[in-house]
């Protein structure tokens, strides 16, 4: 018997293509086998954030910084928002419960901070491992992937909406410097949010150092990339906040955007009639800070130098050594190891390094996957000094006219050793020597016209000197998009010299 039902054409044809994949799988035999499935079964729907733009639901969250830097604050402060729906998201004005697997402090101090946080403890729950024997239970750890079928049924069982991990390398099994282990343990946790449609906020550490704030998250580069959303922080020196910065996020815009809050100490009741004095988390304004100015900024002396030789002698050797034309990183740390030089030298060495300084640009001869960086000197030569970007501050001598006069440099951009472009390119955008307070309020000029209009820069991109395109690059975010793009432009309309 056969049962026709009336519909569109096209519901129809949907129909028809998931009974016979049904259909299908129903006459294979059990075991490993590929399947098709149609573009147009699929549904379209718009991601959901717990705490937009910061938090995506059913994905994992990395939230990185260097130890003692209120990672732990933060979360706190998100959980306790949540369990009374007052994250601005998907679930604002929906209270959820918030799993904690929190293996530095004691559950006493995390009561504690989640009270002063005004988090609702009733919605509040602290998931450990435990084994029992002879009626005794004792916390054994926890095992990622191992337990994560015990744990998935009580997340499920005590409808759990977040779940926090912190520290996650507390609880992943394996080598966490290894990628293979890393994505052995964050496959399966990334299928558990899928599957309970939850999001997972997991806290990891930096290395300790300068350099680029993403290639800071310690350990392999697996975590990073199984994250879909990457949350940096670091503590400002010179205001005392935190500042937090949207390394990566697979679902919003938001990229390279930061924000701050202040940490005040609040005064907890105990239940032995006691004190105790815990840090909260303030509220979140948005700041042209990033977390990557903030820990190179505030590099210690002493982190930079681990292997022989003094910085200097570091620095001199590698400009000598690009003396003789651009080099990939790996060629140039395969030549320091010779010299008994380590990667932290080297890479601080080129932050040091000023006159000339050291310029990191795409390789134009690189054609494999992703993106090959070069290392080269950054030949310029400054013929006057008296402005820079007419529209960014007006000459103090004119009233209510604009400074006419830009900075012009002259560069010559090297690409490797035998190939160079054929004519001197004078720039009028040039940020050399200019006060880092300047600086700073060029660039979050710039920052808001691209806010406001993603075009804002297209004009003055082939204007800037080949040293205010690398401060574009430091920055972060779509500001470095931006100068990695002209990078590229210029490296393609190169010609070889005659």
């Amino acid at each position: 018997m056969s049962l026709d039902i009336d519909c569109r054409p096209a519901q129809k044809a949907v129909t028809d293509q998931i009974m016979q994949n049904i259909s299908t799988q129903a006459a294979q035999a059990d075991g490993r086998h590929a399947i098709a499935t149609p573009a147009r079964a699929v549904t379209v729907t718009k991601p959901r954030f717990l705490h937009s733009p910061f938090i995506p639901s059913d994905v994992q969250t990395l939230i990185a910084g260097r130890a003692g830097e209120n990672k732990t604050t933060l979360t706190i402060a998100i959980a306790a928002k949540a369990t009374r729906g007052q994250l601005p998201g998907d679930m604002l004005h929906h209270p959820i419960t918030v799993a904690f697997s929190a293996f530095e402090d004691p559950k006493g101090i995390q009561v504690a901070r989640l009270k002063a946080a005004g988090a609702d403890l009733e919605r509040i729950r602290f998931i450990d491992m435990a084994d029992t024997c002879d009626g005794q239970s004792i916390d054994t750890g926890m095992t990622i992937p191992a337990d994560l079928p015990q744990i998935e049924r009580l997340l499920e069982s005590e409808d759990v909406g977040l779940w926090i991990i912190d520290p996650i390398t507390s609880a992943v099994s394996g080598d966490t410097n290894k990628r293979d282990d890393v994505r052995h343990a964050l496959d399966p946790l990334a299928a558990l949010a899928q599957r309970l449609h939850i999001p997972i906020v997991e806290v990891l550490h930096f290395n300790k150092g300068a350099g680029y704030a993403s290639d800071k998250i310690s350990g392999s580069h697996a975590w990073r990339d199984t994250a879909k959303s990457v949350l940096l922080m670091a503590r400002d020196e010179t205001s005392g906040d935190i500042v937090l910065t949207i390394d990566k996020s697979n679902y919003s815009a938001a990229v390279g955007s930061s924000w701050s809050f202040p940490v005040r100490s609040v005064d907890v009741s105990t239940d032995d009639g006691q004190t105790v004095a815990v840090p909260v988390a303030g509220e979140l304004t948005p700041t042209d800070t990033n977390v990557g100015e903030v820990i190179n900024r505030q590099m210690n002396p002493d982190d930079q130098n681990t292997g022989n030789g003094s910085s200097t002698d570091v620095t001199d050797w590698l400009i000598e050594y690009l003396r003789e034309g651009p080099a990939p990183f790996k060629q140039i740390m395969d030549a320091a190891r010779e010299e008994g030089y380590t990667s932290k030298q080297l890479s601080n060495a080129r932050t040091r390094a000023n006159n000339p300084r050291v310029e990191s640009v795409p390789d134009p001869s690189w054609s494999g996957r992703g993106q090959r960086k070069i290392w080269r000197l950054a030949a310029s030569s400054i013929t006057s000094h008296t402005g820079l970007d007419a529209d960014v501050r007006s000459n103090e001598n004119k009233s209510g006219t604009v400074a006419a006069v830009g900075e012009t440099i002259t560069s010559q951009l090297l690409l490797t050793g035998d190939m160079r472009s054929n004519e001197n390119k004078s720039y009028s955008l040039n940020l050399d020597h200019q006060d880092s307070a300047f600086v700073d309020e060029v660039l979050a000029k710039y920052r808001k016209q691209l806010a406001a209009d993603p075009s804002a820069l297209d004009v003055k991109l082939p204007q800037m000197s080949p040293v205010t395109l690398e401060m574009l690059s430091q920055r972060g975010g779509l500001l470095k998009q931006l100068a990695d793009r002209e990078f590229q432009r210029r490296a393609d309309s190169f010609t070889p010299a005659s």
